[in-house]
């Protein structure tokens, strides 16, 4: 009994953790959900969440925690990026993670899109606008991974209601 109540509060604590994760660039919030799932599975012994259901849900949030990644890189293109505004993406997300962590993350591929972009020796109005599209492509990220945790947590609460 005592271990079940562990591995209650260890999903519990994934869960709440992996959603918080999600307001994080790069952080994996949707895999920290399903360590939640893995964990009641493995206790359970597969019992309550088939092997076949646990794999498919782990390639969902696998796929979840680079989605923002994704979209940014797809958001900025959409928005008019060159290469350099691409790269710019990256080498921002990378540049701002570690000089201010963590709202770097939130700005970084901003404005290395809009630096990248500059540098190509586009105008402003096109920088800028590749920018735009950089943020509003991990906004969608972000909205793409809460709905990916929430769906997880969905399923393991009607798995867990109809047990």
């Amino acid at each position: 009994m005592t271990l079940d109540i562990v591995f209650w509060v260890v999903s519990v604590l994934c869960f709440a953790a992996g959603v918080v994760f999600v307001f994080v660039p790069v952080l994996p919030g949707p895999l920290l959900v399903f360590g939640g799932v893995l964990a009641h599975a493995i206790h359970g012994g597969f019992t309550t969440f088939s092997v076949m259901s646990v794999v498919v849900l782990g390639v969902i949030a696998l796929a979840g925690s680079f989605v923002d990644n994704v979209l940014n890189m797809i958001g900025a293109k959409a928005f008019g990026a060159s290469w350099a505004g691409l790269v710019g993406v990256v080498v921002g997300l990378i540049v701002g993670g570690i000089i201010l962590f963590p709202i770097g993350l939130f700005i970084g591929p901003f404005v290395g899109a809009i630096a990248g972009e500059l540098i190509r020796g586009r105008t402003r109005a096109e920088a800028f606008k590749a920018g735009l599209g950089a943020f509003l492509g991990y906004l969608a990220g972000m909205v793409a991974k809460l709905a990916i945790c929430a769906g997880i947590i969905g399923y393991f609460t009607m798995k867990m209601v109809l047990k």
